[in-house]
């Protein structure tokens, strides 16, 4: 069983939560609306920090508002297996698409670095949306597969919080074999010697979204 939190200690992680919800739906949906509305700034880099502010939009929306529910609040009606098992499989989705969401903007300045002018050329619009639906679908079969052997565990209507304590026990190589190798690389790409001969603006691009993933880094911890 999971210990009670007291009072001021729930109604201030709900408070935070609730405000870091907000701002996230607000400066999220601000990007997408400027990049959805200007048909100009529809471009390859563009596209892929919108495809980062929809995956951050949606874990604002559905992520954050379930966990305050059953990891906050705790809430006595969200349980049963069918609740945990779609918490589960956003939660990791999300998860999972949000990192490799900053590996592939942090691989574009990488390879803008190295081919220059080869790279400009090649990148279209098109391009784009395939590299982020080609993301989708794979990160959507991991999930899958890494959930595999979690969908036998019933605990009738267990509360969801003592779900997810299950899944993680059991599921721990997902973190290992999914998430670990994602964030290194993305810590790999992200180190100050690589663009020790970038422009200043291609720099600074960078350094925001590295900043974006220090930020985020608390992702590869969850199960």
């Amino acid at each position: 069983m999971y210990l009670e939190k007291p009072l001021s200690a729930t109604i201030s992680m709900a408070v935070l939560l609730l405000s870091l919800a907000v701002f996230s739906v607000i400066s999220n949906g601000f990007v997408l609306g400027i990049v959805a509305r200007l048909k100009k700034l529809r471009n390859y880099v563009n596209i892929l920090i919108a495809n980062l502010a929809l995956v951050d939009l949606l874990n604002a929306l559905i992520n954050m508002p379930t966990y305050l529910l059953y990891g906050v609040l705790e809430v006595s009606w969200f349980k049963g297996k069918t609740l945990a098992t779609l918490c589960l499989l956003f939660y990791r989705l999300l998860q999972l698409l949000n990192i490799t969401s900053m590996l592939i903007l942090l691989v574009n300045v990488f390879l803008a670095l190295t081919f220059d002018l080869r790279y400009f050329a090649w990148k279209t619009e098109e391009k784009a949306i395939a590299i982020v639906v080609v993301e989708w679908l794979a990160c959507l079969v991991a999930v899958l597969l890494s959930c595999l052997l979690l969908f036998d565990i019933n605990l009738q209507d267990s509360h969801v919080i003592i779900y997810r304590q299950v899944y993680f026990t059991k599921s721990r190589f997902f973190s290992a074999a999914y998430l670990v190798p994602v964030y290194r690389l993305c810590d790999s790409l992200g180190r100050p010697g690589i663009l020790l001969n970038a422009k200043e603006e291609i720099t600074g691009e960078f350094s925001s979204i590295k900043l974006l993933m220090n930020m985020l880094n608390f992702y590869c911890l969850g199960p």
